[in-house]
Formats: C-alpha cells, structure tokens, sequence
C-alpha cells in the first residue's frame, strides 16, 4: 500500500514542537571550519545538530533509522543512500535538495513498510532533485510554523511512488 500524506501550513503541532526540542544530555556536534556540524560517516539514530547536510559530489550513507533535528537547515547536495526499510526523517525550519537520496534495494517492498519524513517551514526540492518514496513505504511533508507565519514549499524535482 502506498501512501502521501502532505500538509502544507497546517498545524502540525507534533512535528513543529519536536524541532525545537533539545536534550541537555546529548553531545555537542563536531563542527566544520563554517560552524555547521559535520556528518559523521555512519548515519543512524538520533542527530541533534545546527545544521545537516550532504555536500554536492560526496555520497554518505544512512545505516540505520535516522532522525535529524536540524535547528538551521537541512542541505542536500550530494546522495544520501538509504537501505528499503530505514525510516528517514528530518525536523527543521528550512530543507533543500538539489541531490539525491537513493534507496537501494527498492524493486520490490520491504517485509515492514515505513514512513519518511520531512517537517519544514521552508521545503525546496530543485536542481532535477526528486523525492522518490520505494514500493510499500510512504512519505509524510508537513509545513508548520502557526497560523501567522507563512511557509514556503516549492517542488520543481519530481515526487515518485513507486
């Protein structure tokens, strides 16, 4: 069963409020010459970091569910490879993809279907990117920042179901 839900400036209370939660007892980011956190070479877990993101022309790869709350932003520029079956999900007031995030394996769907996520107020897929979701799995977009704000979304990648 394939599913998208999306939910454009709506009150998403969950997602918006778990962006700006911080625990105290989590570590500090490792921090770039720029001040953004650097990623580390195995993706999974929780991240609590500044900001995320995959440089244009590096290829990282996601080894388990994955959870970023990026307080800054989301930046995809390169590939993000996910295995079918890992849960990714990002929590942040700006995201934008201009690369890749490649699922392998998705010819078939997965034994547990999951849910990806991406929560923020400014969602921008561009450059050719697309948002691919692999068979049996679903992709949940939500924009939230209350009902004065106004929030930018602008697809002009593609968004497969496959």
């Amino acid at each position: 069963m394939r599913a998208a839900l999306v939910c454009f400036c709506c009150g998403v209370a969950a997602f918006a409020s778990a962006c700006s939660q911080q625990s105290a007892s989590s570590l500090p980011p490792k921090l770039t010459e720029n001040g953004a956190s650097a990623i580390p070479h195995k993706l999974g877990g929780v991240k609590r970091v500044k900001k995320f993101y995959v440089l244009d022309g590096l290829t990282e790869k996601v080894t388990h569910d994955l959870t970023v709350f990026a307080t800054e932003g989301v930046d995809i520029a390169g590939t993000l490879e996910v295995p079918q079956g890992t849960r990714v999900a990002f929590y942040t007031p700006s995201y934008d993809q201009s690369g890749t995030i490649a699922y392998a394996g998705q010819s078939v769907p997965a034994k547990t279907p999951v849910t990806d996520i991406i929560s923020a107020c400014t969602l921008i897929v561009h450059g050719g990117a697309g948002l691919t979701v692999p068979p049996g799995d679903s992709l949940a977009l939500a924009a939230s920042k209350g009902a004065s704000h106004k929030c930018t979304t602008e697809l002009s990648g593609n968004v497969t179901m496959s």
